[in-house]
């Protein structure tokens, strides 16, 4: 059953690189391996960085996949399989730690990956009743509906960022995370007749309505990270700058890259596309690439925009 299901893993991914073409998935690639190389380099506390969010990741992986019903319909001892996925795709991570003799850092991370299986949270069912969440615009509703989805998960997240204020760069570590959590906001699409009542002008004034409202909510949600972030490291004031660029280029990116392929009701496919332009941010000649697919995208998305609202 293992060997079945990492073949099946392997085809996936093999249908993800064919859906990149072969120019982006050599960027994909080649992203991937500067990544590793400068994980390679890095030394505490810098190590334990890569330790959080490798295990928010796969976190974030075991708690939001789908086919757990179906593992378990055909699998019994499902966490088995939960723990030999999870620890391959830390494997990487495990192998540089150990050629640096990292072995705290190995240790850490062994342990608390092991501990993923067994943490069965549903956010879904109990979230989406807390609140209706009226104070968040209604032109923002893919916020409404994924906080409702993912709200304890992010409200974790933010108090443990207010919890370990004291230490360096952990609230603008959880701010990165944030900026890639509400990229994913934007995989569904939303039926016709709501684009036509929210896009009540042209496809420019709804694009720039949009995001617009996107980051007024984020950076007024992230305003006591940032401010925490001010006032244990005042001297690192332009890396808050620099990454408030990014990341809002970032979230833009995401909103561009859903209306550029826009059709009513779909699901998109956005998580790939958006990992790669993350990843672009840590290797030194990729860093424009988000900007320049923003203008890219956002002609993309006035173009396909118009089809719908200029009948």
């Amino acid at each position: 059953m293992v060997a079945t299901l990492l073949t099946l893993h392997l085809k996936q991914f093999g249908r993800v690189l064919q859906e990149l073409g072969v120019i982006r998935s050599i960027i994909t690639l080649l992203l991937v391996f500067f990544t590793l190389a400068r994980v390679y380099t890095l030394t505490p506390p810098l190590t334990y960085v890569v330790i959080v969010v490798v295990f928010l990741s796969i976190a974030s992986l075991h708690t939001f996949r789908k086919d757990k019903t179906f593992l378990q319909l055909v699998y019994e001892q499902t966490r088995s399989l939960y723990l030999i996925e999870y620890h391959l795709l830390a494997s990487p991570v495990y192998l540089e730690f150990l050629l640096n003799f990292h072995w705290i850092e190995v240790t850490c991370l062994l342990v608390a990956i092991t501990l993923i299986p067994f943490v069965n949270v549903n956010f879904t069912s109990r979230a989406s009743r807390i609140r209706s969440l009226s104070f968040i615009p209604a032109l923002a509703f893919e916020w409404k509906s994924n906080l409702r989805k993912q709200g304890l998960w992010i409200g974790l997240l933010y108090i443990s960022a207010l919890v370990l204020y004291a230490y360096p760069f952990i609230t603008l570590l959880v701010i990165v995370v944030f900026t890639f959590i509400v990229t994913t906001f934007y995989n569904e699409a939303e039926p016709r007749s709501m684009v036509e009542v929210f896009a009540d002008s042209s496809p420019h004034a709804f694009l720039w309505q949009k995001g617009k409202v996107h980051l007024l909510l984020f950076w007024t949600g992230c305003l006591p990270l940032v401010l925490i972030f001010l006032l244990v490291n005042t001297k690192y004031w332009y890396v808050l700058v620099i990454w408030f660029l990014v990341s809002s280029i970032i979230q833009l990116l995401s909103i561009m890259l859903k209306y550029s392929f826009y059709e009513p009701g779909n699901t998109l496919n956005n998580n790939v596309f958006m990992f790669i332009y993350f990843l672009s941010l840590f290797v030194p000649f990729f860093v424009p690439v988000p900007l320049v697919m923003l203008i890219n995208y956002y002609r993309r998305a006035k173009n396909n925009l118009s089809v719908y609202l200029d009948d």
